[in-house]
């Protein structure tokens, strides 16, 4: 079975799928310094679709407030398509989040013409 497949089959089975904050809504201490250290506001990028992801329930509590590099574990772990280029990065800020933003505007605009 592939990946997609192995995907469809947990959705089908009832299991809650979650909208996740890469970046979390309430954000820990290291997650301020590390948007202080890059100049960015938490405002500016917590609720930009780049910065949105979805998760199966245990994954999404699981991952919560951690920092990135905890988090990316999740997003490989999840077989979802849509966390694929979050499973490759070391960090995750602003650019980070326009980044993704842009690559996932480009996959709407293809798949909803």
């Amino acid at each position: 079975m592939n990946q997609a497949n192995t995907l469809s089959q947990t959705i089908l089975s009832g299991q809650k799928i979650h909208v996740e904050h890469v970046i979390p809504q309430k954000p820990s201490k290291e997650w301020d310094a590390f948007l202080k250290k890059e100049g960015t506001q938490h405002d500016d990028v917590v609720n930009s679709i780049g910065n949105l992801t979805l998760l199966l329930g245990p994954k999404n509590i699981r991952a919560s407030n951690k920092p990135f590099s905890d988090k990316r574990p999740q997003y490989k772990a999840s077989q979802a398509p849509i966390n694929e280029y979050l499973s490759t990065l070391s960090k995750f800020g602003r650019a980070e989040v326009e980044e993704r933003a842009r690559k996932l505007a480009d996959i709407a605009a293809k798949v909803w013409k």
